[in-house]
Protein backbone atom coordinates (compact mmCIF):
# COMPACT_ATOMS: atom_id res chain seq x y z
CA UNK A 1 0.00 0.00 0.00
CA UNK A 2 2.85 2.43 0.75
CA UNK A 3 3.73 3.05 -2.90
CA UNK A 4 5.74 6.19 -3.64
CA UNK A 5 5.13 8.71 -6.43
CA UNK A 6 6.89 11.97 -7.29
CA UNK A 7 4.73 14.92 -8.35
CA UNK A 8 5.89 18.25 -9.75
CA UNK A 9 4.16 21.23 -8.07
CA UNK A 10 4.76 24.99 -7.80
CA UNK A 11 7.00 24.33 -4.79
CA UNK A 12 9.07 21.82 -6.72
CA UNK A 13 9.05 18.04 -6.79
CA UNK A 14 7.13 16.44 -3.93
CA UNK A 15 7.13 12.84 -2.75
CA UNK A 16 3.65 11.32 -2.48
CA UNK A 17 2.87 8.13 -0.56
CA UNK A 18 -0.22 6.06 -1.45
CA UNK A 19 -2.32 5.73 1.70
CA UNK A 20 -5.62 4.33 0.40
CA UNK A 21 -8.02 3.81 -2.46
CA UNK A 22 -11.75 3.64 -3.17
CA UNK A 23 -13.33 1.90 -6.16
CA UNK A 24 -17.01 2.20 -7.09
CA UNK A 25 -18.81 0.18 -9.79
CA UNK A 26 -22.37 1.08 -10.72
CA UNK A 27 -24.72 -0.25 -13.37
CA UNK A 28 -26.49 -3.46 -14.35
CA UNK A 29 -24.31 -6.51 -13.83
CA UNK A 30 -26.76 -9.42 -13.59
CA UNK A 31 -28.84 -10.73 -16.48
CA UNK A 32 -32.23 -10.30 -14.77
CA UNK A 33 -35.38 -8.45 -15.75
CA UNK A 34 -34.90 -5.97 -12.91
CA UNK A 35 -34.20 -2.55 -14.50
CA UNK A 36 -32.58 -1.16 -11.33
CA UNK A 37 -28.84 -0.67 -11.26
CA UNK A 38 -26.60 -1.75 -8.42
CA UNK A 39 -23.59 -0.07 -6.83
CA UNK A 40 -20.59 -1.91 -5.42
CA UNK A 41 -17.95 -0.07 -3.40
CA UNK A 42 -14.63 -1.20 -1.97
CA UNK A 43 -12.31 0.85 0.23
CA UNK A 44 -8.90 0.16 1.67
CA UNK A 45 -6.46 2.19 3.74
CA UNK A 46 -6.63 5.78 4.94
CA UNK A 47 -9.39 7.66 3.09
CA UNK A 48 -10.24 11.31 3.71
CA UNK A 49 -11.63 13.99 1.42
CA UNK A 50 -11.32 16.90 3.89
CA UNK A 51 -7.60 17.07 4.66
CA UNK A 52 -5.39 19.58 2.84
CA UNK A 53 -2.26 17.44 3.30
CA UNK A 54 -3.53 14.85 0.84
CA UNK A 55 -3.41 14.64 -2.93
CA UNK A 56 -6.30 12.79 -4.58
CA UNK A 57 -6.23 11.26 -8.07
CA UNK A 58 -9.68 10.56 -9.53
CA UNK A 59 -10.75 8.82 -12.72
CA UNK A 60 -14.21 7.93 -14.02
CA UNK A 61 -14.92 5.81 -17.09
CA UNK A 62 -18.02 4.34 -18.73
CA UNK A 63 -18.15 0.67 -19.67
CA UNK A 64 -20.53 -0.41 -22.43
CA UNK A 65 -21.97 -3.92 -22.02
CA UNK A 66 -24.89 -5.94 -23.40
CA UNK A 67 -26.89 -5.03 -20.28
CA UNK A 68 -26.31 -1.27 -20.58
CA UNK A 69 -23.79 1.30 -19.42
CA UNK A 70 -21.72 0.68 -16.30
CA UNK A 71 -19.51 3.25 -14.60
CA UNK A 72 -16.25 2.76 -12.72
CA UNK A 73 -14.82 5.44 -10.44
CA UNK A 74 -11.41 5.21 -8.79
CA UNK A 75 -10.00 7.48 -6.09
CA UNK A 76 -6.31 7.22 -5.08
CA UNK A 77 -5.39 8.99 -1.84
CA UNK A 78 -1.78 10.16 -1.49
CA UNK A 79 -0.15 11.82 1.52
CA UNK A 80 2.22 14.70 0.74
CA UNK A 81 5.60 14.23 2.40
Amino acid sequence: MNTNKISLCKKGPQKLILKGYKITLSGRFENTKNPMSKTYTTKNGFITLTSLNNNIDFISKNLYTKLGICNIKIWLFYKIN
